[in-house]
């Protein structure tokens, strides 16, 4: 397996460059969508070595600063551009006063006035220097913008190639939570080309990939934009002994059903219910040292209790928390048998800190299970997986009923529309009789905006009328997606069973990986299957690569819109079971059902989305942010 380190550590002197770009003492402004990615990429303490004071999250209020440097970090967006040149105004003006009161006229040429201005800018602390960073490229629309607004004279402008981001070992995710609807509804294929440049970064440190296999329009479009990439630098480029063997590009329209199931696995419930994790962090109260109050924790390979249970269904969690309990007392236990052995004490010394902190976080995680069962054992949570299950076994009994009491009792829109997509998704469609009525019972009890969020779900397919066409049953049977009888497997045979992870649904996406590698013949052995999924798919080997190192072949598998917590337990599965093979996960963003949704969602100013997702909405950023009273804090 490839260690990543090399990534991480060219996002972090990257981070590093763009900081030292701006001399001195600075404030750094971020967006919400930046904020916790850039956590994993650096810690506080970094950013304090550089010269940054304060950090803002980026809004549409102006505030004020005795700091003279200003940076920002930010996505090109066209909104955020328009905040910027808010700022950049306010601070203008401020500067414009400071001159009037010293009698400094803005064309003065007088270089002892100017010294003078200057020394009143620094008493009365206004911003006169400003960067602006676009993460991962600039864009023309921005600059235009700012040219427009009137300030693009009055900052530089760069750009920061933030891509992949190293969420844990075997996990990376570029965390762009629009890429599937500007690429579905908005028609930007940007972030597709986001994806390809990454691809490529990654053949620079890893070799070039001898072996991609694709699927979807969207994994074509970035399989093809790889190969002009390829044509423009040459093969030459890639000279390493390639580490990865294969790459598969999976487009998240080949499975939309996946991400509305509830997910079943630990990590997935507490994605679900308990409030989301947000870039690798949980704000949890369960914590021994949090004493009631919340707090965020780390949720990654380095809690190695978390490691141990994060992909089991949670049938199996308990026995997976008592057999970590278990060894931790054993190990506990040795102290007792090595007073006679110097040696034996010293590694014992060297590993109590670890055992400690493992007792720490068993703690932590049985609170936390016990959680989760005050919540999917009751009624309303175990009804929604019954009539999910029943979905999946084309039982359609009390499915309308049971969207039409959820309307009825306001149940968040999210959670009502992912039912409503699933049973549309699985049966092709919704009778139109049906659907008019669901569609003007949406409409009555959530209000009129709710009509953007359906009429997006058309165009991207996941709600539609019936039409007679559903490949839903060839794709089961052909792909053995349901095996009704894995939860009845002892748990050492079910961990080697991706089914396990849905309570015997294994997704679209997972079964075509397990096909592409498992198979000698791959993908050539179900194209019949595959047509019917997308005519756009292909296996392909790239032209220049070299023969991968011995070992573990190691698979590169990249979801193009997304990869839900539950999909990355089942590829986990499919290493357990593989001899050969060894996968890492790429995506553009880890989602859920209801992110996936609230990404669809166009928000119309006044709160819908909140009240569509009805939970705060934690950011997880992990660096401090500070708020001056007229700036807002991401908390807030």
């Amino acid at each position: 397996m490839p260690q990543l380190d090399a990534i991480r550590e060219t996002a972090r002197s990257d981070l590093c460059n763009v900081l030292d770009s701006m001399p001195g003492d600075k404030v750094l402004i971020l967006d919400d969508q930046i904020i916790g990615p850039l956590g994993l990429v650096a810690p506080s303490a970094l950013l304090k070595e550089h010269g940054v004071c304060k950090v803002f999250k980026l809004s549409d209020k102006t505030f004020d600063t005795s700091i003279s440097n200003v940076l920002y970090i930010v996505r090109p967006r066209m909104h955020l551009m328009k905040w910027i040149a808010n700022q950049i105004k306010y601070w203008n003006i401020q500067k414009q006063n400071l001159e009037k009161k010293s009698g400094i006229t803005s064309n003065d040429k007088n270089s002892e006035r100017k010294k003078v201005s200057t020394s009143s800018e620094e008493e009365f602390g206004v911003p006169t220097n400003f960067s602006v960073f676009l993460v991962p490229r600039k864009t023309l629309i921005c600059e235009k913008i700012l040219t427009e607004l009137g300030v693009y004279g009055d900052l530089t402008i760069e750009e920061f190639p933030l891509d992949l981001i190293v969420f844990d070992p075997y996990i990376l995710s570029m965390e762009i939570s629009t890429s599937f609807k500007e690429c579905t509804i908005d028609g930007d294929f940007s972030s597709l080309y986001y994806v390809a440049r990454s691809i490529m970064k990654l053949q620079t440190y890893y070799g070039l990939i001898p072996n991609v296999k694709y699927i979807g329009g969207n994994a074509k479009h970035v399989y093809d934009m790889m190969m002009r990439m390829k044509k423009q630098v040459g093969s030459q480029v890639f000279s390493v002994v390639p580490e990865i063997n294969t790459l598969i590009l999976l487009d998240r329209n080949i499975d939309l059903i996946t991400p509305m199931l509830t997910q079943l696995t630990y990590e997935g419930l507490i994605d679900e219910v308990l409030g989301g994790i947000k870039n690798s962090l949980f704000e949890t109260d369960k914590a021994p040292e949090a004493k009631g109050a919340k707090k965020k924790v780390l949720l990654n390979s380095s809690d190695r209790v978390f490691d141990r249970v994060r992909h089991l269904n949670q049938q199996h969690v308990a026995i997976g928390l008592q057999e970590k309990a278990k060894e931790i007392d054993e190990k506990m236990k040795e102290k007792e048998e090595i007073k006679q052995s110097i040696e034996k004490i010293k590694k014992f010394t060297k590993e109590l800190p670890i055992l400690q902190e493992d007792k720490k976080n068993l703690e932590m995680h049985i609170n936390i299970m016990q959680q989760l069962r005050g919540i999917i054992g009751k009624i309303p949570f175990r009804r929604s997986i019954q009539i999910q299950m029943g979905l999946l076994e084309d039982d359609e009994k009390g499915v309308l009923d049971y969207i039409e009491e959820c309307i009825d009792r306001q149940q968040p829109l999210v959670n009502v529309l992912r039912i409503i997509c699933l049973y549309s998704l699985i049966n092709g469609g919704i009778k139109t009789k049906n659907y008019d009525f669901i569609r003007k019972e949406i409409i009555q009890s959530y209000g009129l905006e709710s009509m953007l969020t359906l009429n997006n779900l058309e165009k991207v397919g996941m709600l539609k009328r019936y039409d007679g066409k559903t490949n839903w049953g060839v794709l089961k049977k052909q792909l053995n997606l349901f095996d009704e009888k894995v939860m009845e497997k002892p748990e050492e045979e079910a961990m080697s069973d991706p089914h396990v992870v849905y309570n015997g649904y294994c997704p679209i996406t997972v079964a075509l990986v397990d096909q592409a590698v498992n198979d000698e013949r791959g993908w050539k052995k179900i194209e019949t299957t595959l047509n019917n999924i997308s005519s756009k798919y292909g296996e392909e080997v790239q032209k220049g690569s070299q023969e991968t190192q011995l070992g573990k072949k190691v698979v590169l598998v990249y979801f193009i819109g997304g990869v839900t917590f539950s999909e990355l337990a089942a590829i986990s599965y499919l290493n357990e079971r593989s001899n050969d093979c060894e996968f890492i996960v790429a995506t553009t963003k880890l989602i859920n059902g209801s992110s996936f949704i609230e990404a669809l969602m166009d928000d119309c100013g006044n709160g819908f989305k909140r009240r569509a997702m009805n939970h705060p909405g934690l950011l997880g950023e992990a660096i401090r942010i500070d708020s001056p009273n007229n700036s807002p804090s991401v908390d807030q």
